[in-house]
């Protein structure tokens, strides 16, 4: 019993707090969108913080985000486990897409990074069932471990020149004739010849 009145109880307190990030704040529209504002970074939610996400009670509802410019971070699994969400409106303020953040987003079908975006987190994307479409900027810097992993339905994504790191295991499951479209000799193509993944050069 106190274990679950403790629940219910954080659930409460979350739904009060409009706040994720210290120049952040929520709500939802129409039942089903979550629109975040303000400037700076979100907060990460993870075992660290132990703080719950606001609008945990409506995760099973949520099928689109849309993120004000000003935003730059999407906070560590800030969206994880959102399996109705298929549309995601990121700004180009955004420069870490934090571990995990949509880890397990199992409708999103396509993403498109923002332009400023440098760093794409540990896991970020991992377990995207029918993620088919990854737009990659130009500026971007580093895909952390498992990034992409476990995304089947992925079956090609361009790499621009600026990368200068990928982690392992990035791209493990995805399409059966996964293809990486780079410049040759880039640091993609080094990573895709030492990984076997099928190259095509831009």
């Amino acid at each position: 019993f106190g274990t679950a009145f403790s629940m219910v109880i954080a659930e409460e307190i979350a739904e009060r707090n409009d706040s994720c990030g210290e120049n952040l704040t929520w709500q939802i529209v129409d039942t089903v969108k979550l629109e975040i504002v303000g400037t700076g970074d979100m907060t990460d939610y993870n075992e660290t913080t132990d703080q719950p996400r606001p609008w945990e009670s409506h995760k099973y509802k949520i099928t689109q985000v849309a993120i004000s410019d000003g935003v730059t971070t999407i906070g560590q699994r800030a969206f994880e486990g959102h399996d109705k969400l298929y549309k995601i409106e990121l700004p180009n303020s955004i420069v870490v897409i934090d571990d995990y953040a949509f880890h397990y987003c199992e409708s999103l079908r396509n993403i498109v990074i923002p332009a400023d975006t440098k760093v794409i987190g540990r896991a970020a994307f991992n377990s995207c069932f029918e993620l088919d479409t990854v737009s990659l900027p130009d500026g971007l810097q580093m895909i952390c471990d498992g990034a992409f992993r476990w995304c089947p339905d992925l079956e090609e994504i361009y790499i621009p020149q600026s990368v200068e790191y990928i982690g392992e295991n990035v791209f493990e499951y995805c399409g059966d004739n996964f293809t990486i479209i780079c410049s040759e000799g880039s640091y993609a193509d080094k990573y895709a010849q030492e990984y076997g993944y099928n190259t095509r050069y831009e």
